[in-house]
C-alpha cells in the first residue's frame, strides 16, 4: 500500500467519522460504563456527607439545647440510614447498568441493520 492510498483511506475514515457514518460509541461505551460505575457511588457518598454536615449544623443552630454530639439517631435510626444508603446504591448501580445495556442494544441493532442492508 503506497502513501497516497493510505492517506486517502485515513481521510475517508475521518470523513466517515465527521459525517456520523462511523460510530465510536460501541468501543468507548465500556470504558464510560466502568468509570461511571465507580464514580457514581463516590459522588453520591460525597453529596451525602456534605448533606449530613449541613443537616447537623442546622440542628445545632435551631435547637442547641437539645442537640449534642452524643445525641443522634440511635442504632435503629442508623440502621435505617444504612439500609436507605444501601438501597440507593443498588438502585443507582442497576439504573446505570440498564442505561448502558440499552445503549449497547441500540448499537447492536444499528449494526445488524447496516450490515443487513449493505
Amino acid at each position: 500500500m503506497d502513501h497516497h492510498s493510505l492517506l486517502q483511506s485515513l481521510l475517508g475514515a475521518v470523513g466517515d467519522f465527521f459525517a456520523f457514518r462511523t460510530f465510536i460509541a460501541p468501543g468507548v461505551i465500556y470504558i464510560t460504563y466502568y468509570v461511571g460505575a465507580v464514580s457514581v457511588p463516590v459522588l453520591a457518598w460525597l453529596v451525602a456527607r456534605q448533606s449530613r454536615t449541613r443537616l447537623l449544623e442546622e440542628l445545632r443552630t435551631r435547637a442547641p439545647d437539645t442537640w449534642s454530639e452524643t445525641s443522634g439517631l440511635g442504632w435503629k435510626g442508623w440502621a435505617r440510614v444504612a439500609g436507605a444508603a444501601l438501597a440507593t446504591f443498588v438502585i443507582l448501580e442497576i439504573s446505570w447498568r440498564m442505561l448502558f445495556e440499552f445503549l449497547l442494544a441500540y448499537f447492536q441493532i444499528r449494526e445488524a441493520l447496516v450490515s443487513g442492508a449493505g
